[in-house]
């Protein structure tokens, strides 16, 4: 079986890892970018560069809300059949994308809600991800 080279999936890293599975270690935050396709990274990024022209405004210490304006102030996906196609589009499963978001929040904020439909699923998932990717943009 062949691993894509573009997402390591969490069951991935047990089938390919060194053979001693006591030594695989994955830090949250290493799991969400690493199953970010280059799919989902280009499309956000283009999104950010979109979105960062039409917000030119946002300069010094207003720079910190910019990850709040892209990502949480609206949705990026609305509608729950056009969220669960992005999650096919991007080839990321429904389960893997709840895991990625209660890992989230678990670390982050102690507890995690339930993702009962794929837009709450995808938008969190935007949002996890978008923060990353300002973060490598040098944009936060």
């Amino acid at each position: 079986m062949e691993m894509q080279k573009d997402i390591l999936h969490f069951s991935d890293c047990i089938l390919y890892g060194t053979g001693n599975t006591n030594q695989i270690s994955v830090t949250t935050k290493q799991l969400n970018f690493n199953i970010m396709k280059n799919s989902v990274k280009k499309e956000l990024s283009e999104y950010i560069t979109e979105r960062v022209a039409e917000i030119h405004k946002y300069e010094g210490n207003e720079m910190e809300d910019l990850h709040f304006h892209l990502f949480n102030e609206d949705y990026y996906i609305i509608g729950y059949y056009q969220a669960a196609e992005w999650l096919k589009t991007h080839g990321i499963s429904e389960w893997e994308a709840i895991q990625t978001c209660q890992e989230y929040e678990k670390d982050h904020f102690g507890e995690s809600t339930i993702y009962d439909n794929a837009e709450k699923t995808v938008n969190m998932l935007v949002y996890i991800w978008g923060a990353e990717l300002l973060s490598d943009m040098n944009l936060l």
